[in-house]
């Protein structure tokens, strides 16, 4: 996924954020998720409608954002602030329900199996585009919690099920938190959820991938077809 010129200009901009205050190994992080976000919106929107990148060091709540402009545009920010910090913290969090030895579904103990740091970080830039094929509004329907448009089985049964108890306690927890109005409202959302649950079957699905359509097919799912891939 990482392209031999990508390798380049990391090398190149890594010294330029590090002189702005950005740690390297945050650098290098940041740019990490910078590519991978880049590939995907490329594979999906074309390399001359892709949206740019701004890396940014102020101290914020997400890892990435993306954003619809008043012109129409579209934009992603990676938010390189501690991110390694936040991003081993978030894997440290995150449970990962798939055996990388058979591929099957294995339930085990909280805290025991966890995703990989580029696992992880190839989600969060699925995560973002998605959020972005959700405002062009491509998507003639979302992954939502409500019971009715429950998937019928398999894996995406399993993690929807996952997601959906996570996003009323991610409701709560922003609340009771006293967080921004901002951060309420997106965890709240209806999108973040559809977002969540892709990042997450991204996230066990990598390992399962044989091509990068694939991969980039996982981000385009619908409700109503990813029974069929899961």
């Amino acid at each position: 996924m990482e392209s031999r010129s990508f390798r380049e200009v990391k090398r190149e901009l890594a010294p330029k954020l590090v002189h702005e205050g950005v740690p390297r190994v945050d650098a290098l992080f940041a740019l990490t998720l910078t590519e991978y976000i880049r590939w995907f919106d490329v594979q999906i929107f074309g390399a001359k409608d892709y949206a740019p990148i701004i890396i940014q060091h102020e101290p914020e709540d997400f890892l990435a954002e993306c954003h619809q402009l008043t012109d129409g545009t579209y934009r992603y920010i990676v938010h390189a602030y501690a991110i390694v910090r936040r991003v081993r913290r978030d894997v440290r969090k995150t449970q990962f329900f798939i055996s990388r030895a058979t591929g099957n579904l294995q339930i085990v103990p909280a805290g025991v199996a966890h995703p990989r740091i580029r696992e992880f970080l190839i989600a969060v830039a699925a995560h973002e585009v998605r959020h972005r094929l959700q405002m062009v509004g491509v998507l003639p329907r979302m992954f939502s919690p409500s019971l009715e448009s429950a998937p019928s089985g398999g894996l995406i049964r399993f993690l929807w099920q996952i997601e959906r108890v996570r996003h009323a306690i991610s409701i709560h927890n922003a609340i009771a938190e006293g967080l921004h109005p901002r951060a309420i409202a997106s965890a709240a959302s209806a999108g973040e959820f559809d977002a969540r649950l892709v990042e997450q079957v991204v996230m066990h699905r990598i390992c399962a991938c044989e091509t990068e359509e694939d991969l980039v097919d996982l981000v385009l799912t619908e409700p109503e077809t990813t029974e069929r891939r899961a």
